[in-house]
């Protein structure tokens, strides 16, 4: 909060600003002087109050010293000046303007301290009880050759050729010492008493918003005062969807009477921007924000303001958000020769980023240009089930069509031939041309029967363009067979034409 420190004896104006609220004032009054340089001066007073902002347009601030300005009484001769007491007016610059005073110090004299200011009531000298000022009166002086203290004014010796310690200035001033020709004949001074002007006050408290003594020099007069202020609130992102985000807070904290106007949402794409280079997007009353029309899969990063009594507070700390990014899909996926042929559509209206082609979990292609929706996939084996999913990758997001699975076509074996009968036995042979074979099965059909019998189910397999030889199990005699090969991969099988 801004302060205005005073700490030189003499009188001021402060203009008290027009936003500020509310204001503390403290007041310290001065210390007394010490004739005998024994540290026994009376120590100036101690107040302090917080007054509403329109009290006044301007204070007049008094500030007491050491050497007795602002009502500390004159030690005379030999003797000690009492500290001036130290206070705040209103409305003018008389004395009855007065709204908060800090006593000031009574002059002390060697071998006897002098009453300290301040309080409801001030400190007495050494050798008078009654020596400090009050709420109601100046204190007594020491005796009748002397002065007692009055309304803001200490008790003078400065009618005495040997002088005694003066009464400090306040409310109502302390009391005189006495004097004599003697050190020992002369006497100290009272401390002159506090004031809060409760009827103006906030919440005063004068037997705890005083302090008897404790200052020691020039009195101080230091005002903080409390303007309006909002903090920024805490944002959150609480949902996202393809198009709008949804953004949350709690109501700002606030402080000198701010009254909460509303709030103002600043959004930017780049991560790394200053709060100069968001934009703002929007104004609510509310706690909450959906911000729409936004491009899939993107991140946005906010910051919000609160504004309160036609002022901006700073931006909360970044939040950020990722809308969603509506999955591709598949259209079509079809096995082919050793390929396979695919076809999506995407359905987000995010022009940046890529599609990716991922077969059996790897990327297999990327694709720049996102009006390409086809591909074909080659180099395959033959008889494989391969799944593929389309990948839709922006820089800040991804996401992913549900998996399509896709066979590609297995050639049976050819020239499947009967190479020889003897006996029992016939010799088969055939050649491959695929570059996926696990194994065949050799079956026979006795001839006009449509069964067909495995005669072996685990011919290895070999490799493209290959040739195998097979030689059957026992056959009838007389009778005569059909005979065919199916060769098998991991995932599906075919039979050569019989």
């Amino acid at each position: 909060m801004p302060t205005e420190t005073y700490s030189s004896p003499g009188n001021y104006q402060w203009d008290v600003p027009d936003e500020a609220v509310e204001f503390t004032v403290e007041c310290y009054g001065a210390e007394g002087g010490d004739y005998g340089g024994d540290g026994t001066s009376g120590k100036g007073g101690y107040a302090q109050a917080t007054f509403p902002g329109d009290i006044s347009n301007t204070l007049y601030l008094y500030v007491g010293g050491a050497n007795g300005y602002n009502g500390g009484g004159d030690g005379g001769g030999r003797g000690s000046d009492a500290g001036g007491g130290t206070d705040v007016r209103v409305g003018g610059t008389g004395l009855n303007d007065r709204i908060l005073v800090a006593g000031g110090g009574g002059g002390a004299v060697y071998g006897e301290y002098g009453g300290d200011g301040g309080g409801l009531e001030g400190g007495p000298g050494e050798s008078n009880a009654d020596s400090g000022g009050t709420q109601t009166s100046g204190g007594e002086s020491y005796d009748s050759t002397t002065e007692d203290g009055e309304f803001f004014y200490g008790g003078s010796v400065s009618g005495e050729t040997y002088g005694g310690g003066g009464g400090g200035g306040g409310w109502y001033g302390g009391g005189s010492g006495g004097s004599g020709q003697y050190s020992g004949q002369r006497r100290s001074g009272g401390g002159g008493s506090g004031y809060i002007d409760e009827s103006v006050a906030i919440n005063a408290d004068p037997s705890t918003d005083m302090q008897v003594g404790g200052n020691t020099g020039d009195g101080q007069i230091v005002i903080t005062y409390q303007t309006p202020d909002a903090d920024p609130p805490s944002v959150s992102v609480v949902d996202e969807r393809d198009s709008e985000i949804d953004l949350d807070w709690d109501e700002a904290n606030t402080s000198g009477g701010a009254t909460i106007e509303g709030y103002n949402v600043y959004r930017t794409t780049d991560s790394s921007a200053t709060f100069g280079n968001y934009t703002q997007i929007g104004s609510t009353t509310s706690t909450s924000y959906t911000d729409t029309n936004l491009t899939n899969g993107r991140e946005y990063h906010y910051r919000v303001t609160t504004q309160y009594n036609g002022e901006e507070s700073d931006p909360s700390d970044r939040t950020s958000g990722t809308t969603t990014l509506p999955s591709p899909t598949i259209v079509s996926a079809t096995g082919g020769d050793r390929l396979a042929d695919l076809e999506w559509s995407v359905q987000d209206n995010n022009t940046d980023g890529e599609i990716k082609i991922d077969r059996d979990g790897t990327t297999v292609e990327t694709i720049t240009g996102l009006s390409t929706v086809t591909h074909t996939d080659t180099g395959l084996l033959d008889g494989q089930a391969y799944e593929y999913t389309i990948r839709r990758v922006t820089p800040d997001t991804s996401s992913e069509s549900s998996p399509e699975t896709v066979l590609t076509d297995l050639p049976p074996v050819e020239n499947l031939t009967v190479d020889d009968v003897n006996g029992r036995y016939a010799t088969l042979s055939w050649s491959d041309q695929s570059n996926n074979t696990d194994h065949y099965e050799v079956l026979l059909s006795e001839d006009g029967s449509t069964e067909w019998v495995i005669d072996d189910d685990s011919v290895t397999g070999v490799s493209e363009g290959g040739s195998v030889q097979y030689v059957t199990t026992e056959l009838l005699d007389g009778q005569q067979y059909d005979t065919t090969v199916e060769t098998f991969t991991t995932d599906t099988s075919v039979r050569e034409d019989q």
